[in-house]
């Protein structure tokens, strides 16, 4: 009988070991991997300059005989395949509209050989990539076609992985563990809803697409070039470089920079950051939810309500906002905290330090909006922390979330004296300000948005019928004598939802507090930003309204989930099929012309010229760049300067003959090198300055000192991210 016992239990873990075997040897074999390819060029994307055909005995000349197919191509190793009969010496020449440097940038086509290949590589991403043929002698020439294909992507075998690894979840769930609850199924299936804009190859060109595609590829470039972490990347402004990572914090971005960097394309990485932003989103609110009301079902309902608030999908899809969705994905493990300091347990106030350093690590504009709620449950509440000593706790956990943040926001305050900014993001406040009309629409699609009224937002930015419903209906249930603290938490939590939907209505003075802020207040451009706050609130409060009406727990969850994907769906099915997108293969953000976080006075118009610029008598040799390093030797007949290209911000260290030499900034605000009569070598870095590297240990040591106390506190019967939920 033990024999056989230990052959059954052998048995049950053979189909886990069997999922990850194959995939393994799958990722080994490379049948996953992927590549696109352009076929046919010549006949759809190519365009003849005088026709496929040139024959010397015709009158013909000697020239180019081809442009295109301009695409937008990532940095990689291209193979390219040609049809081409001719009699002649002649060459494929590659270039691009922003200089961006490809090796070899001529081919040469020999006579008689009618089909030839290539590879060559893009060292930086490629603005209108041309293949241009050139007719240079023999007697005739004729193209037949052209073949591209894109360097090889690892995205199947990444997918299979994780697919594999929820496979052996689920087997271990429900066929040896005997699990039969299906709270975690129904969160699944709403995160698998809310991902089906991401579950295909295309990626949505929206508002803020170029904007976050250049973030991670200014990420990506940065970890090449093992800056950690990252504060200037060189994929920006046609090379030049750009400081978004100080001024739009990304520390949550470096795993998928990192899988640019180990051969995944863009777009599938872009894809799996929003099904990455749902499944957080769904963890933290369900944590949220359990410390709040200590009920298992209410989380879980809560956490599909927010997964599917319509909101929250517009920051996905609609504007793709990727920095505030990652925000929005953390403010629940923030109002957990906060909570527990307040009304719960004051002795989780690591919770509240975490949860509000991940936010000022996503976004900036969400940072100050939690903030200034803090501060108003600080002050609201101020006699009860007094009375029950729980404002220590509050200053203990503000203390520690600065000594994580100040790593991010110092380096940005000098950049800010040194007059780079954005003061291209102020809006005016009243032009983006709701109507109360537009918390009761279903998503976009549902309506026409009326032109004349410029109240109705022409983007889905209300929380959903399915969450405004039970709230209303809460209050009034609970409005009775007989309220139980879970009836007073649930009003709390409604009427904080209420109060969000009201800083983004009409009935806000926005035009008043502009005023006496000193215009500051313009930097939240769009008032409908705080419709996050009743998306995470009204998921908390609408999810125990619906309980509480309905009960049958799992039942009532089940239907809930329903009506929330159906109310979702104009939204999820509008993004899911729209033709504004990025080609899976190809790129956007290459030439971005924003002009955000640039020094003063910089001629964007100006950045088609990537080449140095020298003082006369000087040459350069062995010139490389790489992304924001460049490595050269000149030769200098007289003293001079050189002009490299890239944007002269501070952190930037220059080496002359192995000794660190002083830059300075000159035309269009380049980075300018002094050179004396004479030969020698340059290499140029990011490296950051003294104190920005101290504050970087400053954040590692408080970031384990959190990790200290919380193992510190488990071993004292506090559980930090314990939920405490009863199930029933």
């Amino acid at each position: 009988m033990k024999e056989t016992g230990m052959r059954n239990s052998w048995k049950v873990y053979l189909p886990m070991f069997l999922a990850i075997v194959l995939v393994c040897l799958a990722i080994v074999s490379g049948v996953l991997d992927r590549q696109k390819t352009w076929l046919g060029l010549c006949n759809s994307d190519i365009h003849f300059t005088e026709g496929a055909v040139r024959s010397t005995e015709n009158g013909d000349h000697y020239g180019e005989m081809t442009a295109g197919p301009y695409f937008q191509l990532p940095p990689g190793t291209y193979r390219l395949r040609w049809f081409i009969d001719c009699d002649g010496e002649n060459a494929i020449r590659l270039r691009s509209d922003n200089g961006a440097e490809i090796e070899p940038g001529v081919i040469p086509v020999h006579p008689g050989e009618f089909e030839g290949e290539a590879f060559f590589t893009i060292r930086e991403a490629a603005d209108n990539f041309q293949i241009v043929t050139e007719f240079r002698s023999g007697t005739q020439i004729q193209i037949y076609d052209f073949i591209l294909d894109s360097p090889i992507y690892h995205d199947y075998a990444l997918t299979c992985l994780l697919a594999a690894a929820a496979f052996c979840i689920l087997w271990w769930r429900y066929k040896i563990r005997k699990n039969t609850d299906n709270g975690w199924m129904i969160i699944a299936l709403a995160v698998l809803y809310a991902s089906v804009p991401s579950l295909k190859d295309n990626i949505l060109y929206v508002y803020d697409t170029p904007f976050h595609v250049a973030r991670l590829w200014n990420l990506a470039d940065g970890l090449r070039s093992l800056q950690l972490p990252v504060r200037c990347g060189g994929f920006s402004y046609n090379g030049f470089g750009a400081v978004t990572s100080v001024f739009y914090p990304d520390l949550f971005l470096y795993p998928f920079a990192l899988l640019l960097n180990l051969g995944f394309s863009t777009n599938y990485v872009i894809q799996l950051l929003n099904i990455t932003v749902h499944a957080v989103s769904a963890l933290t609110m369900t944590y949220c939810a359990s410390r709040i009301f200590r009920e298992s079902w209410t989380a879980r309902l809560a956490s599909v309500l927010y997964v599917l608030s319509i909101y929250r999908i517009t920051d996905c899809y609609v504007r793709g906002a990727l920095g505030e969705a990652i925000a929005m994905a953390f403010l629940p493990l923030f109002l957990a905290g906060l909570w527990d300091v307040v009304f719960g347990d004051r002795k989780r106030w690591p919770v509240l330090a975490l949860g509000a350093t991940s936010l000022a690590l996503s976004h900036n504009l969400t940072t100050v909006m939690c903030l200034g709620l803090a501060v108003l449950v600080t002050l609201f509440y101020f006699l009860k922390l007094i009375r029950e000593k729980r404002l220590p706790c509050i200053f203990l956990a503000a203390l520690a979330a600065l000594g994580m943040c100040l790593f991010q926001y110092v380096p940005l305050l000098q950049m800010m004296r040194a007059g780079i900014g954005a003061e291209s993001l102020r809006r005016n406040l009243a032009d983006s300000v709701l109507s109360p009309a537009q918390m009761f629409l279903w998503g976009e699609g549902d309506m026409p948005v009326d032109p004349l009224d410029k109240t109705l937002s022409a983007i889905p930015v209300e929380p959903g019928l399915v969450l405004i419903v039970p709230v209303f209906l809460l209050i009034y249930l609970t409005f009775g004598r007989n309220k139980t603290e879970e009836d007073r938490n649930a009003l709390r939590l409604a009427l904080a939802g209420l109060a969000g939907a009201l800083a983004a209505s009409v009935f806000f003075p926005w035009g008043r507090l502009d005023q006496l802020t000193g215009g500051l207040a313009s930097y939240i451009q769009f008032p409908w930003r705080f419709m996050m706050f009743p998306a995470m609130f009204f998921s908390l409060a609408g999810a125990y309204g619906y309980l509480k009406m309905f009960g049958h727990r799992e039942k009532t969850t089940m239907i809930v989930t329903g009506f929330a994907i159906l109310l979702v769906l104009p939204t999820v099915v509008r993004q899911t099929t729209t033709n504004e997108f990025v080609e899976y293969g190809r790129i956007t953000g290459a030439s971005i012309s924003y002009d955000e976080y640039l020094l003063p006075d910089t001629d964007l118009s100006a950045l088609g010229d990537r080449m140095p610029h020298m003082t006369e008598g000087i040459q350069i040799h062995n010139y490389h760049k790489d992304g924001t390093i460049i490595t050269c030797s000149y030769d200098a007949a007289a003293a001079g300067n050189i002009a490299f290209p890239l944007f002269g911000y501070p952190g930037y260290q220059v080496k002359q003959n192995n000794r660190i030499v002083s830059w300075k900034r000159t035309e269009n605000n380049r980075l300018t090198v002094e050179v004396s009569a004479g030969s020698g070598e340059i290499r140029i870095c990011y490296v950051g300055k003294p104190l920005w590297h101290a504050l970087d240990i400053l954040f590692l040591i408080t970031f384990f000192c959190m990790i200290w106390c919380f193992f510190r506190k488990q071993a004292r019967g506090v559980t930090c991210f314990g939920s405490s939920a009863r199930a029933e």
